[in-house]
């Protein structure tokens, strides 16, 4: 029988441990009370291994657990995430919504769009944009936000920037992942950059990196320009 004396000690173990020989001897122990199919104590294991151990690791965890939660499952994911093991994440969570009646949360859309715009899948990502408004989690401001970037990434800045505009509220976050997009995106005026940054309540490292870059971008196309300009004008000259 599970007592949650035993729960809570485990717990309490597991948020302590920081090596790999630990937290395989708290899994044996677990194993011992035949406390591993829990999927609280699962999930612990899980977010521990994708710093101490191995995916192979966190694979064996998540398969000793006959009837995953929805909190496993996004564990899962965002383990694969971590790991920049992207198509295995989408894989997963595919998995998850074919073979189970679990639906995905607020948490797990962030990693899912963070492994679209890790792998530039805009068709995936899109699709999964209609799932979230279908969904009702299109308000939440961490999804909003991987919406942003994920939409920068694959290169469509006019969806980057509706995703910000349709926001009832934004963090620096959300300023930060638009700066960025137009710092990668040279096509677009630089003024557009500076008027998101004045409009920022708080600025931190990347914002300022965000704009830095904007504005040596611009510095660097203007001058490239004038060199093209004066290349032509020589040729002119000399008649060439």
């Amino acid at each position: 029988m599970v007592t949650p004396h035993a729960l809570n000690a485990f717990s309490s173990l597991l948020k302590r441990c920081t090596s790999l020989s630990h937290l395989n001897q708290i899994h044996a122990a677990i194993f011992r009370t035949q406390l591993h199919s829990n999927n609280s104590l699962a999930a612990k294991l899980l977010s521990l291994s994708s710093s101490l151990s191995t995916i192979q690791y966190a694979h064996l965890v998540f398969h000793c657990v006959p009837h995953p939660n929805l909190s496993l499952w996004n564990e899962l994911i965002k383990t694969h995430v971590k790991n920049s093991l992207h198509t295995q994440a989408l894989s997963f969570y595919a998995a998850m919504t074919a073979t189970t009646p679990l639906k995905p949360n607020n948490f797990t859309f962030p990693f899912l769009l963070n492994s679209c715009a890790a792998l530039l899948s805009l068709p995936r990502g899109s699709e999964i944009h209609g799932r979230i408004v279908k969904t009702g989690f299109s308000l939440y401001l961490p999804v909003k936000n991987a919406l942003i970037d994920m939409y920068a990434k694959c290169g469509n800045l006019l969806f980057a920037r509706l995703a910000f505009d349709e926001m009832p509220q934004r963090d620096i976050v959300s300023f930060n992942a638009l700066l960025s997009a137009y710092a990668r995106n040279p096509e677009y005026e630089i003024s557009e950059a500076c008027l998101l940054f004045d409009k920022m309540a708080e600025r931190n490292v990347i914002s300022w990196n965000s704009i830095l870059m904007d504005m040596i971008l611009e510095q660097h196309i203007k001058t490239e320009s004038m060199i093209v300009k004066m290349a032509f004008e020589e040729r002119g000259q000399a008649g060439l």
